[in-house]
């Protein structure tokens, strides 16, 4: 239960009254108080609001801990395309949607060290987010250079490290640079963030559809079959039963990463799955329409089959997190090259419905309680990624990062009712249920209804390495 403080006296710059506040251990009608940016009070409801210079009537409304999305790329460039936002428009869609933190990845330009990418990527949000950041340090080789950068990023707060297995022409990392970046992570008290595809076994599809003729978009999910994703999670998971690096599974998509999930609970391993909102929502129907190249993702949606296992893992709290891969391109961007998949710009944006559409398939559908809907898009991030309990809680002292959140209301995704700077939303046409009403970012709004806030109240989260392992044996 939270703990309330039935007495307060004392002034507060903000009380939010009448609300339903909800956390990951606890959902309790209470006021909370804030003042210079922080919880100074969670009282019995009724009672702040005398006490407060600005008053928030959340009557009928959750008080949910601000979302926080560990998985979003921003203003980034591969081969001919670069997705289409910039920091302030990735962080004014994220607080639209009611996420307060975002972690986007510094990914090294070509012959561009890691401590550089950091470097810029930090010049470039400055002053120009409405929301807070941070960021993931990026390996897209294991020279001797590389790895030992990776204590000094750790140190300059990108404690988390991010590897892809596939995408070998830019990105990748085979498995025996792998196990070095990992085995240097866990020395240096970091965490890690793998893209887990087995490279060969989509190289060698890809090969077969080119020899038939065959790589339109249709073809995209074939390539990357449930076998490419799970080989490569279960490499990942001896190599941290080897390292017992703290590491995070992303974007999960097949069914039999339950196993997986089984395997490293049964053996204590810090190894915890994200999966991502359309793969809970969406199947590869998707890939049968007129426009279905506008939802080839890596890995791709599947089958309604595994879209059920993983639902039943949120249920199960077999997944940790829930976060959106936002990585915005244009139709037209999409379109280019719709008939050769090799070409074809990989990603789908999302940071603005995540937070809807999980309420809408996890809650409303009764699969999770709206507790579980906290810990998935904010305590277990938070707790994973050094910010908690500053962020993803609501507690006295923590940042007063709160969303004030309608769980009643029904509204269609259309994309011109959004803010992300793309044409398209892979939920357009859908309707939701529960909506981010008012959002507050260290105390200060940043949306009431329309965007309220300054690309000047977003500052950077400098994270230092804790007990990020018995936080991932935890969740």
């Amino acid at each position: 239960m939270l703990s309330l403080h039935m007495r307060w006296n004392r002034m507060v710059d903000t009380a939010i009254t009448n609300g339903r506040v909800v956390t990951e251990r606890a959902v309790t009608d209470a006021d909370v108080g804030i003042t210079d940016g922080r919880i100074t009070a969670i009282t019995a409801p009724g009672t702040l609001h005398t006490t407060a210079t600005d008053v928030i009537d959340a009557a009928g409304r959750l008080v949910l801990p601000g979302f926080i999305d560990s998985h979003v790329h921003v203003n980034l460039e591969l081969g001919e395309y670069t997705t289409t936002d910039e920091m302030s428009d990735l962080t004014r869609a994220a607080a639209h949607g009611g996420v307060t933190t975002v972690i986007p990845f510094a990914v090294p330009d070509r012959d561009e060290s890691p401590l550089a990418a950091l470097d810029r990527r930090r010049e470039e949000a400055a002053g120009d987010a409405y929301v807070d950041y941070s960021f993931h340090g990026c390996l897209t080789e294991a020279t001797e250079t590389s790895l030992a950068q990776v204590p000094e990023l750790i140190d300059r707060g990108a404690t988390s490290i991010k590897a892809f297995m596939v995408y070998e022409d830019r990105l990748m990392l085979d498995n025996g640079a792998l196990r070095d970046v990992m085995d240097r992570t866990a020395d240096a008290g970091g965490t890690m963030l793998v893209h887990a595809e087995d490279n060969a076994i989509i190289g060698r599809l890809i090969e077969r559809h080119r020899e038939q003729g065959d790589m339109a978009y249709d073809a995209h999910a074939d390539t990357h079959p449930p076998v490419s994703e799970t080989a490569a999670m279960w490499t990942v998971s001896e190599l941290v039963a080897e390292s017992e690096c703290p590491t995070l599974l992303v974007h999960a998509s097949a069914r039999r990463t339950e196993e997986i999930a089984t395997h490293a609970e049964r053996n204590d391993l810090p190894l915890a799955v994200e999966t991502c909102p359309h793969y809970l929502a969406l199947t590869d129907e998707v890939y049968g329409r007129d426009d279905g190249e506008a939802f080839v993702c890596s890995p791709p949606v599947r089958s309604n089959e595994h879209r059920e296992a993983l639902m039943e893992m949120v249920s199960s709290s077999r997944v940790a997190v829930v976060n959106s891969d936002h990585c915005g391109y244009t139709m037209s961007q999409k379109r280019r090259h719709r008939d050769d998949i090799t070409r074809m710009p990989n990603g789908l944006p999302g940071v603005e419905t995540t937070g809807p559409v999980l309420y809408t398939e996890a809650v409303t559908g009764g699969a999770a309680s709206v507790r579980q809907f906290v810990r998935l898009m904010s305590t277990n991030v938070a707790k994973l990624f050094g910010l908690y309990p500053e962020k993803g809680t609501i507690v006295v002292g923590s940042d007063a990062d709160i969303v004030i959140f309608d769980p009643d209301e029904e509204w269609t995704v259309e994309p011109e009712s959004l803010h992300m700077a793309t044409d398209y939303s892979p939920f357009q046409g859908r309707s939701v249920t529960g909506r981010a009403e008012t959002v507050l970012v260290r105390g200060e709004r940043v949306v009431d209804e329309e965007l309220v806030g300054k690309p000047t109240v977003g500052e950077y989260r400098h994270r230092t390495p804790g007990s990020t392992g018995r936080h991932y044996r935890e969740l």
